[in-house]
């Protein structure tokens, strides 16, 4: 896989789901993904916890990845992120991110290997804290 590196607004829509716009370099046109806090809130935070997801993956035809998101906190108002393959939720995640608080919003940046390859090394969210 090459290069990705992309871009995301995360709304909240109550009782634990998300809804998201994403797009990324050499895509012209926006995606979507939902998700779903499973099961219960683990924090205070509506952002932070392990959601199932499930995203498009194109439109034409229209392909689809079921996932796992694991957002956690980096401060007050920024999150970690991290989406996970559901069925080998054990390897390297599929891409990662970081986002920001805006107007409410959850928007971020995300990349896959290739760019994490070149950056510090970052803990494994599965085992992060929920709490700052």
């Amino acid at each position: 896989m090459g290069l990705i590196l992309g871009y995301f607004v995360f709304i909240d829509l109550g009782n634990g789901c998300l809804g998201s716009k994403f797009g990324h370099l050499g895509r012209p046109s926006l995606l979507t993904e939902s998700a779903v806090r499973r099961p219960e809130p683990i924090s205070n935070d509506i952002w932070v916890g392990d959601y199932d997801s499930l995203w498009l993956d194109s439109s034409n035809p229209p392909t689809q990845t079921q996932g796992r998101l694991l957002i956690r906190p980096r401060s007050a108002s920024q999150y970690f992120l991290e989406w996970r393959d559901e069925q080998n939720l054990d390897h390297e995640p599929l891409f990662w991110g970081e986002g920001m608080i805006s107007n409410g919003q959850l928007v971020g940046s995300y990349w896959n290997e290739v760019i994490q390859r070149t950056l510090p090394n970052r803990r494994d969210l599965r085992h992060a804290p929920m709490n700052i």
